[in-house]
């Protein structure tokens, strides 16, 4: 297939998280006038052995493919699946692994980490450098390009790869996040929400759980702590992104009390040009759910 023919030490890139493994496949330049590799492709290996590994996959290939028919421009392209028939240096006999097709190498977090962020994506963005700006002009243009494909995205594919609509993977105490980005409630729904009825009956009540519950903001508030990071970049490190939730947890997540009482001195002058747009955007993103709710139909972008 595909894989087998590639040098490995040339060829992959490998992740592990929760029992999946991301596999990156790179086409070398000897390889480009093959005609056995036609398209690159990321694959994402099912681990056999670990706990909740087949689970976790089977819902990512059920949620891969019901985005791909309802919110197609969202993410990379999936393919599908396949099963491992044999065992060698990289496939094991009897492992599930997920197929996207390739579209790039490099995460927004991976952008952030270059010194030259944003202005690094000018030209992707926007397909040519812009001119006659300044630099901080510049940056808050970017920015808010940024965001406004963040915030698009997640109004098509809001909460932790759960679908409330009929229930799918909603379990009421779990969920998988990332604790940086994840806002006070720590979960979508809840606690108390009880687990979901069969499929028909979870359909028809979803709308009204929708309502109730605002489950749509779980996802804005980390759309902030992105728009924080990007504007602030003294926030852009690991140890200083953990500091700052530390921080916000001590003012009860307002963020304008934060923005007084700290001592990393921010600077905020991306955020707050044009009359302080961007800012206010920030903290109506980052707040608890219960106070200012980050009302979606609120958020005009920067």
């Amino acid at each position: 297939g595909l894989t087998e023919s590639l040098p490995e030490n040339e060829k992959w890139g490998v992740l592990v998280f929760a029992g999946l493994v991301w596999v990156s496949g790179s086409k070398r330049r000897q390889l480009e006038k093959d005609d056995r590799f036609k398209e690159k492709v990321i694959l994402k290996q099912v681990k056999v052995g670990v706990q909740g590994a087949i689970e976790c996959g089977d819902f990512e290939e059920w949620f891969n493919y019901r985005l791909s028919r309802a919110a197609p421009d969202t993410c990379a392209e999936f393919l599908g699946s396949f099963v491992a028939d044999k065992t060698n240096s990289l496939f094991t006999k009897g492992e599930k692994w997920l197929v996207w097709k390739f579209e790039g190498d490099r995460d927004l977090g991976e952008y952030m980490k270059d010194r030259f962020f944003p202005l690094n994506l000018e030209s992707l963005m926007f397909g040519q450098v812009l001119q006659g700006l300044e630099s901080i002009q510049r940056n808050a243009l970017i920015i808010k390009q940024i965001m406004r494909q963040i915030i698009s995205s997640l109004k098509k594919i809001h909460d932790t790869a759960t679908d409330l609509r009929i229930g799918k993977n909603y379990v009421p105490d779990k969920g998988l996040l990332d604790p940086d980005y994840c806002p006070p409630e720590l979960y979508v729904l809840p606690e108390e929400t009880p687990s979901p009825p069969p499929e028909p009956v979870a359909a028809l009540l979803s709308p009204i759980l929708w309502q109730l519950n605002s489950p749509d903001l779980f996802d804005m508030y980390s759309a902030g702590i992105v728009l924080m990071q990007m504007a602030i970049p003294s926030l852009r490190s690991t140890a200083a992104l953990k500091n700052f939730n530390l921080e916000l947890k001590t003012v009860n997540y307002d963020l304008k009390r934060w923005r007084e009482k700290t001592r990393t001195r921010p600077d905020t002058s991306v955020l707050d040009l044009d009359s302080g747009r961007g800012w206010d955007l920030a903290t109506k993103l980052i707040s608890e759910r219960g106070s200012l709710r980050r009302v979606v139909y609120q958020l005009q972008m920067l």
